[in-house]
C-alpha cells in the first residue's frame, strides 16, 4: 500500500489502518525529524513508539512492525517530505 502524506503545518503527515503484520519502507530527500505513532482504539491519542523511533534523523527507515491485535491505526509524522512510503503486509 503507497502512503500519502499531506502538509499539516510544519509536518507531512500520513495515517492508515494496520490489518496484519507489516514491513514500512520511507525515503525522504531530506533528513529531519520522522515519528511513528500508533493506537488500538479508532478516534482516540496516538502514542509515540519509541521503539519505531531510532536513527530518525535518517533519509530511509525500512522496518518491519508487529501488529498483535489488529486493528491498528499508525501515523507517520516527517519533517522533510516522503518521495516514497510503501506499507507491504504479510497477508
Amino acid at each position: 500500500m503507497n502512503l500519502d502524506f499531506e502538509k499539516k503545518g510544519s509536518w507531512w503527515v500520513a495515517e492508515f489502518e494496520a490489518t496484519d503484520d507489516f514491513n514500512l519502507h520511507i525515503e525522504r530527500a531530506g533528513g529531519g525529524n520522522i515519528a511513528i505513532y500508533q493506537t488500538s482504539v479508532p478516534g482516540t491519542k496516538f502514542d509515540y513508539v519509541r521503539t519505531l523511533n531510532q536513527g530518525i534523523n535518517d533519509d530511509v527507515v525500512d522496518t518491519a512492525i508487529i501488529v498483535p491485535i489488529p486493528p491498528m491505526t499508525i501515523k507517520i509524522e516527517s519533517k522533510s517530505m516522503p518521495t516514497l512510503a510503501v506499507a507491504t503486509f504479510r497477508s
